[in-house]
């Protein structure tokens, strides 16, 4: 353990190298990270003797045992063709209940009890593909915003102080986060939307409820308005014991652990036992960057429209002094 804490939604714009960049200061509602979907995994699901409530969006394989599947999915779910549970590629279910509407390229269930039309075999009706990039470019995009609060661990409980803003922006270090008791955020607006970059490299392990999770001193174990975003470079996150907020990491695999997981989780891979409750991110994020022609572009562009207008002046002077000579010839 090197330290311890205790649903894309919008379409990126695809930019072009050497684009000039504008950043929006606009914020988009969100009712989930990834829309539709609780949880969402870009490969592989792996999960045991458990239960997911929402909903799932697996881009590989899935495969569960003794697990109760959509147990109080939104009924229906709007999105993916109101698929409760979407799989990219195999479906491997053993023993347990499947509550919600299933897509998969291929499924083999046994002992288990399958509500009636729920089963559908086919391609998946996401691209996950696109997905995926578009949820990195979020995070990345999340990444770069400037922190609005600071971080001290004056005892052992990690605090995090607000500015009073609706949108809180946190930073934390694994030297910050390594060996602390709790998290207690404070000085933040009622309902904001707090937002909590965790920086570093490697494998690292997760949880917020061993000592206590807490907004402006209220101990809370569904933190729906708080989403922690893990850098693209942390490749693995171990959850020990449970997780009470939203988790954006598209590019870790995520090892879990018994506990409960309340809240909304984007990742590249899951494997373990946590119970996934239906407790979707409701908070506000930022809008993506909006692409922007840079001056050079904008530069040939208005002399490309420069010379057009002259070519056409050109022409009708042409036109006009052609006419005035055939006008002059039929006169004589």
């Amino acid at each position: 353990m090197q330290f311890s804490f205790s649903s894309f939604r919008r379409a990126l714009p695809v930019f072009t190298l050497g684009s000039l960049l504008t950043f929006a200061a606009s914020t988009a509602a969100a009712t989930g990270l990834v829309d539709g979907f609780n949880v969402t995994i870009f490969n592989n699901f792996k999960s045991q003797y458990t239960d997911l409530q929402g909903t799932l969006a697996v881009g590989k394989n899935l495969s569960l045992t003794g697990y109760a599947l959509n147990q109080s999915a939104p009924n229906p779910n709007t999105a993916a063709g109101g698929f409760d549970t979407v799989v990219g590629g195999s479906m491997l279910f053993q023993n347990g209940t499947i509550y919600g509407k299933v897509s998969a390229s291929s499924a083999s269930i046994s002992g288990a009890s399958v509500c009636a039309g729920c089963l559908t075999i086919g391609s998946a009706p996401i691209d996950f593909g696109q997905l995926e990039s578009t949820v990195k470019n979020q995070s990345s995009f999340l990444y770069t915003l400037s922190s609005t609060g600071t971080v001290t661990q004056p005892y052992s409980t990690l605090t995090l102080t607000g500015s009073g803003t609706a949108f809180e922006v946190f930073t934390l270090s694994s030297a910050q986060l390594n060996g602390n008791s709790g998290i207690a955020v404070t000085g933040v607006a009622a309902n904001a939307t707090i937002l909590i970059n965790v920086t570093d490299s490697g494998s690292h392990s997760a949880t917020t409820s061993g000592g206590g999770f807490s907004i402006n001193g209220q101990q809370l174990q569904n933190a729906q308005n708080v989403v922690f975003n893990f850098a693209s470079s942390i490749t693995t996150i171990s959850i020990a014991n449970s997780f009470y907020s939203s988790m954006l990491a598209p590019s870790a695999d995520v090892i879990g652990s018994y506990g409960a997981f309340n809240g909304d989780l984007v990742a590249s891979s899951y494997s373990g036992s946590n119970q996934f409750n239906l407790d979707p991110f409701t908070g506000n994020i930022p809008t993506p960057p909006i692409a922007t022609p840079e001056p050079a572009t904008l530069g040939l562009f208005a002399i490309a429209t420069l010379l057009m207008v002259a070519g056409a002046f050109r022409r009708n002077c042409r036109d006009q002094k052609r006419t005035n000579q055939l006008t002059a010839i039929e006169s004589q």
